[in-house]
């Protein structure tokens, strides 16, 4: 049952996380709701979406409606409701590469630890690259921050003035060399991908 209606979005960012999440697991394989629901608890992805049964529900029925997931089958076992699985479409798989590329360049979308959890549907090398350019980008805020810093101590400002100043360079370097040993372990093959792409 293929719906040939294609995702019109211009920013992949304006799909909701919760939308991504199922996209990323119908990536992996096949799955119905319930399943859905199992494995992002398992996975602790309530942290990062709003994981309610209907809710769910209803986005996957909307996915459905875009054409970016389509029906595979229904089965019923004895007495209990009938499950009825669904499948990635291309169009869905695009956006979701597009989702994730975009969370992972934009250093300040509140999304990007989410998108590190659905790296895998990008796949080892687009996943390396992505996360190559955050480290650029890092580089660049690093490098600005710290001539706020020097302009402020140039000036004799009070270090009380400068302490946001301070905490921002701490927490982009700290990112920036957390991600950095993430490029590295995916190219030494250290982190590996549990399925081939």
């Amino acid at each position: 049952m293929w719906n040939s209606h294609r995702v019109t979005t211009t920013d992949p960012l304006d799909v909701a996380p919760l939308a991504v999440a199922v996209l990323s697991l119908l990536a992996e394989r096949d799955m119905h709701p319930y399943e859905m629901i199992q494995t992002l608890r398992a996975r602790r992805e309530d942290q990062w979406v709003k994981l309610r049964p209907a809710s769910l529900y209803h986005k996957v029925d909307g996915l459905v409606a875009r054409g970016l997931a389509e029906v595979v089958g229904t089965e019923q076992d004895g007495n209990r409701p009938p499950r009825t699985t669904y499948r990635l479409t291309d169009a869905g798989r695009e956006l979701l590469v597009a989702w994730i590329s975009s969370a992972i360049t934009v250093v300040e979308n509140p999304y990007f630890s989410f998108s590190l959890g659905e790296l895998e549907a990008l796949g080892p090398e687009r996943a390396a690259r992505l996360l190559t350019e955050r480290v650029t980008v890092l580089d660049e805020h690093i490098a600005q921050m710290r001539g706020s810093l020097e302009q402020g101590r140039n000036q004799s400002a009070e270090r009380i003035w400068m302490l946001a100043h301070e905490h921002r360079l701490a927490t982009l370097t700290t990112e920036r060399d957390y991600i950095a040993s993430v490029v590295h372990d995916i190219e030494s093959k250290e982190l590996t991908w549990p399925t081939s792409h």
